[in-house]
């Protein structure tokens, strides 16, 4: 059942509402709060695409796959290796944790400052993630008060990768410099 009020159609799903399509409803409209929101969803998306490119290989068809070094053929940096892609595996966690924030972000703000009523009866966005055994845990990342009070934090691929060991869902930390040479284009710098 769609909640869908008549005559309104849905924005196309591989395009975010441009800022100009958001009505304007008094004093509850924070323009740049609002594309604030966006602006930092749209950088983690990037940011994540960019990782995802940069390290699945095609595999069967159309799918994509990540498949490091060391399980194709023998090396003698074994160790450094499954290193380096636990790292890619865990910023790729990390990521998508960080997408998951920034989208419940621009929902808590539209819910904030257009629509009390969006996605409320969805609800939170959440990320399933499937523990070492048969089950899956549940997760609702979203941005602490104090990171909304500063701005929203996420501001490029490497200041995330520096900083979050601080998130309250993380699943690595710090640098890793062959890692990041996989994941990076050449134009971005490691230091």
């Amino acid at each position: 059942m769609s909640t869908q009020e008549p005559g309104r159609t849905p924005p196309a799903l591989t395009s975010l509402p441009r800022i100009e399509d958001l009505p304007r409803a008094g004093d509850g409209y924070d323009a740049d709060r609002v594309q604030e929101a966006f602006e930092t969803f749209r950088r983690v998306a990037s940011g994540l695409s960019q990782v995802i490119s940069l390290v699945l290989e095609p595999w069967r068809g159309d799918r994509k796959r990540f498949e490091p070094l060391y399980k194709r053929r023998w090396v003698d940096n074994f160790n450094e290796l499954v290193e380096q892609a636990d790292w890619v595996v865990a910023v790729i966690h990390d990521l998508i944790f960080e997408l998951t924030r920034a989208a419940n972000l621009v929902c808590a703000i539209v819910r904030i400052r257009l629509d009390p009523l969006f996605l409320l009866d969805e609800g939170v966005l959440t990320v399933q993630r499937q523990g070492a055994g048969f089950y899956f845990d549940s997760f609702r990342p979203l941005y602490r008060p104090d990171e909304l009070d500063e701005g929203v934090g996420y501001v490029g691929l490497r200041e995330f990768i520096d900083s979050r060991g601080s998130l309250d869902i993380h699943f690595g930390e710090g640098m890793h410099e062959q890692g990041w040479t996989a994941i990076s284009l050449p134009s971005l710098p490691a230091g």
